[in-house]
């Protein structure tokens, strides 16, 4: 009799009642800025009155979880399918950086900061794309542009974010917008000193105490240029010695491996170091004329002899662009 009487409440209920809160989810590969962003995009859309919940596509990497502990939040959902309810992603909009069951049906919204990508909607969607530094800066904004309080956990990771995307508001990425977005963030969350945060960050993620898979995969994007696959990762480090050469011959042969058995175009290492302001590419190609061609665009020997370069921090405005005349 209870089971009926519950059948029957059940049936009285409206149909939003019973559907399951939507998915707020990054980018595979989830960096700060995609893990921040996804709680603090949740958070934004609950303190309007949706219901939904973080989710990540994998599990974070050194320096996020060094936030997560630093500000007391628990890990988010780990997800490889969002299912049949409505979702919104943040930090990408490009459907191969999605899970696999990515359907326009259910795409509800997107915050990004990249290039705008391939995802479409089956109705009209929220869609906010600026050209900032970090995806977090736009979350900020979208707070303080409808009056929403930000608790204090939640500034803390948005705020590491920022400085993570713009290296500390260095990067040429960086814009106004983030740095207002620092300096409001820090007095909600009560950093006195950002830069200490954010060094104490670069420590954490820095770490090559990880699998060469792992550490290739850290940061890691696939993108679809003129119908041809192509993986970037990045590897941030302290200084450029930190990346020895038993370790690069792992990281080259776990590149070597993804050309050959999943279906890569390209796969491409941008090494960075903080401390000496350098920067350093490793490079894998199907083709080989086409591997030179990279290498001769970027100015790099072809020869894994990790060349110094400067000014290649970023994939969005430095390494994906080019690619497009390079890759036909």
């Amino acid at each position: 009799m209870k089971t009926k009487h519950l059948a029957l409440a059940l049936l009285a209920l409206p149909l939003a009642a019973l559907a399951s809160p939507a998915l707020v989810f990054g980018h595979k590969s989830p960096d700060t800025d995609t893990i921040a962003g996804a709680i603090g995009a949740s958070a934004y859309y609950n303190a309007r009155g949706l219901e939904t919940v973080p989710a990540a596509q994998g599990a974070p990497n050194p320096e996020t979880r060094y936030l997560l502990r630093r500000f007391g939040l628990p890990d988010p959902k780990v997800i490889d399918s969002v299912g049949q309810d409505g979702f919104y992603i943040v930090d990408f909009s490009d459907t191969a950086l999605a899970p696999r069951d990515f359907s326009p049906k259910g795409l509800r919204g997107i915050i990004d900061h990249h290039k705008l990508g391939d995802a479409t909607s089956a109705a009209p969607i929220e869609c906010v794309i600026m050209p900032y530094g970090s995806a977090c800066t736009i979350i900020y904004e979208l707070f303080t542009q409808r009056g929403l309080e930000i608790r204090k956990d939640i500034a803390g990771m948005l705020l590491g974010a920022v400085l993570s995307d713009t290296l500390n508001l260095t990067s040429e990425t960086t814009v106004d917008a983030d740095r207002a977005a620092v300096a409001a963030l820090a007095r909600i969350a009560g950093v006195e000193d950002p830069s200490a945060l954010f060094s104490e960050m670069f420590r954490a993620k820095a770490s090559l105490d990880d699998t060469p898979a792992n550490l290739l995969h850290r940061d890691y994007k696939e993108f679809d240029i003129n119908g041809h696959q192509v993986g970037i990762g990045q590897l941030d480090l302290l200084e450029m010695k930190d990346f020895g050469d038993d370790l690069k011959a792992k990281i080259t042969a776990e590149m070597e491996r993804a050309v050959k058995e999943d279906g890569l175009e390209v796969v491409m290492l941008s090494l960075n170091s903080f401390n000496e302001k350098q920067n350093a590419l490793l490079l894998r190609a199907r083709d080989p004329r086409l591997r030179a061609a990279i290498a001769a665009h970027f100015k790099v020997q072809d020869d894994d002899s990790l060349t110094r370069l400067e000014g290649l921090a970023s994939r969005k405005k430095h390494l994906v662009p080019p690619l497009y005349d390079l890759i036909k």
